[in-house]
């Protein structure tokens, strides 16, 4: 008895650790060989704001991802439809999950006038922090995705422009400033994604699908329905390997229902 209580005491201080914040540190800037240390001091890669939900979202178990049986969002009171909402603002996206063959596990099933798509991953674009990011001057490095970028270009709509060090200027990455109202402002790259969901989503039959200027209905891209109207589209349903394949843009309707998706 002694033994398990003291296995549970390890186990709650375990899971405190990781629904702590990460700690702050002071912003460290390099410009050309030199290294500049700012007076601001701030996570200087990315961090998570104290919203309810994101703090649900960033420390739910999603071990279920690895595996081959279908998933959920493993925070009990939070749906995939809640958790969208709050992510909204990060330009959340949809992909299909894979098995350990590449082969897409997704699978579609009909329910009237919706299908319900299992084994799917939901992600959003990873957040920066304002004053890091604002606090650099064109040719700072930045770590963005865990990979160092250099500012090249501040542009008139506030947005920052980074190129790969090594890399030509068109291999660039663009941080946007994301500005909610009460809300501490922050930064996201939206080629960036951070998972918030695994399993289950609804997607209406009529819902519009977008590749460039092409549109079909959800139920023309997921079925065999649309054999012959997918050119053009990267993903959907493919005939000859019986697989769908998803990643793309999404918005929802009042009942939850993805009604929108857009390829990426």
């Amino acid at each position: 008895m002694k033994v398990r209580r003291v296995l549970t005491s390890f186990a709650a201080a375990a899971v405190l650790v990781t629904a702590l914040p990460q700690a702050a540190e002071a912003a460290t800037i390099t410009r050309g060989k030199r290294t500049v240390a700012s007076d601001k001091v701030f996570v200087a890669d990315r961090y998570r704001v104290n919203a309810r939900s994101e703090k649900a979202a960033a420390n739910q178990n999603l071990s279920q991802f690895a595996g081959s049986e279908s998933g959920t969002n493993g925070v009990g009171t939070f749906s995939y439809e809640s958790l969208t909402e709050a992510f909204r603002l990060r330009e959340p996206y949809l992909v299909s999950r894979n098995g350990d063959d590449a082969r897409p596990l997704t699978t579609v099933k009909d329910c009237g006038s919706y299908y319900e798509l299992d084994f799917v991953s939901l992600y959003a674009a990873v957040k920066y922090d304002a004053e890091a990011v604002e606090a650099l001057s064109v040719g700072d490095s930045f770590r963005i995705d865990d990979r160092s970028y250099v500012l090249a270009e501040i542009r008139e709509d506030g947005s920052r422009a980074f190129s790969r060090s090594g890399f030509e200027t068109d291999e660039q990455l663009v941080l946007r400033k994301v500005a909610p109202k009460g809300k501490k402002a922050y930064y996201i790259a939206a080629e960036s994604g951070e998972l918030y969901y695994t399993g289950k989503v609804r997607i209406n039959k009529d819902a519009e699908v977008r590749a460039g200027e092409r549109s079909i209905t959800a139920e023309q891209y997921l079925t065999a329905v649309g054999n012959g109207l997918r050119e053009g589209f990267r993903g959907g349903f493919n005939e000859r390997e019986q697989w769908i394949s998803l990643n793309g843009s999404f918005t929802l309707d009042a009942a939850g229902n993805i009604n929108h998706f857009t390829e990426r």
